[in-house]
């Protein structure tokens, strides 16, 4: 799967922007605009990489799959600049702090965490997986 956010500061509202999705295997893309809501302004720069548990409609968690790992590839933000663009990783970042984190369940306990690999990252289920490692 190869995703890619977008959005260029220099349009107005720059507060909009494009998800493009890639099935790599299955060779499918789709991609939709959106906007944040009216009034939002943004400050400064960040990246982030965000992985939430689902939840339904009312607010409450899915179960987790019961997976090994997960491995996020050449995790890579770039930010135009006046000469070009800056790439940005998760072990690549000119300041900032990068932070390795974990997934609760219903009981506040950790089931899964994520560990930066300086490209990428990669996401441990620490509970129990059928058949093992």
């Amino acid at each position: 799967m190869y995703v890619a956010i977008s959005n260029d500061p220099s349009q107005s509202p720059s507060t909009c922007g494009t998800a493009f999705l890639y099935n790599i295997s299955q060779r499918t893309s789709t991609s939709i605009n959106f906007c944040a809501p009216a009034g939002t302004k943004l400050t400064g720069s960040s990246v982030e990489w965000i992985v939430e548990r689902p939840q339904d409609s009312n607010d409450n968690p899915y179960p987790l799959a019961n997976y090994t790992v997960v491995p996020w590839y050449n995790t890579t933000a770039s930010v135009k600049t006046a000469t070009g663009y800056s790439a940005y990783e998760p072990g690549n970042h000119p300041s900032g702090v990068v932070y390795d984190f974990e997934m609760l369940d219903d009981s506040g306990s950790p089931i899964s965490n994520c560990d930066d690999l300086g490209r990428g990252l990669w996401c441990t289920h620490l509970g129990f997986v059928i058949g093992g490692f």
